[in-house]
């Protein structure tokens, strides 16, 4: 991903989007890239423990404004889940089916699915310690 990026910067085919929220705090950020004919919406993240809604839907819809203005086809390919399919369609396009295979090995399953547990436990620690 690293020389794929740099490719693209070399060339100036490349950006970075990010949204702010209350105390100017970075709540998400995605990497367009582009070539002559699609601009890619390739990577986002976001901070999972901001409440503000709608970040990485204005992250899209700026996205999709950029890709205008170069007059680029702006694909959204890369989004996996019915919850992003549903808020992607809700744009006014009809979703597209794209199977996929994904491999990975069982040591990463482990680490994703401990990942994923401490990350339940701490916040929920955290909005009892709130309350």
């Amino acid at each position: 991903m690293t020389k794929i990026f740099e490719a693209c910067l070399l060339r100036n085919q490349t950006c970075v989007l990010s949204a702010y929220g209350e105390k100017n705090q970075k709540i998400s950020s995605c990497i367009l890239i582009w070539d002559d004919k699609n601009l890619y919406f390739w990577q986002s993240a976001r901070d999972r423990s901001s409440t503000m809604p709608g970040a990485n839907m204005l992250l899209i819809w700026e996205a999709l404004k950029l890709a205008a203005t170069k007059k680029l086809t702006f694909d959204f390919d890369s989004f996996a889940s019915v919850r992003a399919a549903k808020m992607l369609a809700s744009f006014g396009q009809p979703p597209v089916i794209r199977p996929q295979i994904i491999g990975s090995s069982v040591r990463y399953q482990w680490e994703r699915a401990a990942n994923s547990t401490l990350i339940f436990l701490r916040d929920s620690w955290k909005k009892k310690a709130a309350s």
